[in-house]
């Protein structure tokens, strides 16, 4: 469907925008409750936000026909997720803030409030997304510089904190989900940036599923330097198993420098998903072509 970019984008985000703004009235009472504290990870008002954001985000998608969207392998995920007792770990790609969206609105509502996603904290600072965030019970990685050119840095003591919270979430049963690119991938979409290592303490300590998700076309819709999105674009997104076991991965039987050394396991653990993302994100680019209309 031939649609004037200018035009797509004003309708998207508005389509968005009130499609989204009941969620965050919502947001917004759950955090007055918790008197500004975020609500307890069994919260029914936490789980129904969750819930209700990923269906207005489901429909926003499927409203927006100008937008042609691609799903393959996230039935199947998420049926085997929800009926494992494996406690597992979601990776992806990370081209756009349509990556988010398109995360959030796969997940069936059984399944979405088990997610708790590994952010960077600069969502707090954004109008609408910091609220919705916050009350959906999300961790945040808690960065002392402000862009990728800077390098990075976290708080030592304060990941520390996050880390172990996240670890308490798996082991309880819950998924963790995150970015390891640690920010928006600028360059080619087919060569995923460097994974950072500090995500992969998790899977090091705890003998996880890894399942990845590998996204193209997200960065044409909503390019990584624009603060809007919704231009016409093809988009695709491929979840599938990485491995049943993250111990497995860094068993010697499988080249792995085993589980006494967290900083080398935490490393190959990065270096290994990156390949398996990498692979997929190349393996959609050759069979679907080019991701713009």
């Amino acid at each position: 469907m031939a649609c004037c970019p200018s035009i797509a984008k004003l309708l998207f985000n508005m389509l968005l925008l009130l499609l989204t703004f009941p969620c965050f009235l919502l947001a917004k009472l759950s955090i007055c409750l918790h008197c500004g504290r975020n609500p307890r990870p069994r919260s029914c008002l936490r789980r129904l936000i969750v819930q209700m954001t990923s269906f207005q985000w489901r429909l926003a998608l499927w409203l927006v026909c100008w937008i042609r969207i691609q799903r393959q392998g996230f039935k199947e995920a998420a049926r085997a997720v929800s009926g494992s007792s494996r406690p597992a770990v979601i990776i992806a790609n990370h081209l756009s803030m349509m990556d988010a969206i398109m995360l959030l609105s796969a997940a069936p509502p059984s399944l979405a409030p088990r997610v708790k996603v590994f952010a960077s904290g600069r969502l707090l600072k954004i109008p609408i997304v910091g609220t919705l965030v916050r009350s959906m019970g999300h961790l945040f990685v808690p960065f002392t510089t402000s862009s990728a050119e800077a390098g990075m840095q976290v708080d030592k003591d304060k990941m520390q904190v996050v880390q172990q919270a996240l670890e308490d979430h798996v082991r309880a049963g819950g998924v963790a989900a995150w970015f390891p690119e640690g920010a928006l991938n600028k360059g080619d979409p087919a060569e995923p940036a460097q994974f950072r290592a500090g995500g992969f303490v998790l899977p090091a300590r705890v003998d996880v599923e890894i399942w990845g998700i590998a996204f193209l076309g997200t960065g044409d819709c909503w390019p990584p330097t624009e603060n809007f999105g919704g231009r016409p674009s093809r988009v695709w997104a491929s979840c599938f198993k990485i491995h049943s076991s993250s111990h497995d991965v860094l068993s010697g039987e499988m080249g792995g420098p085993g589980l006494e050394d967290e900083r080398a396991a935490s490393l190959y653990l990065a270096e290994f998903c990156h390949a398996q993302i990498r692979s997929e994100v190349r393996q959609l680019r050759a069979e679907k072509g080019p991701a713009k209309e």
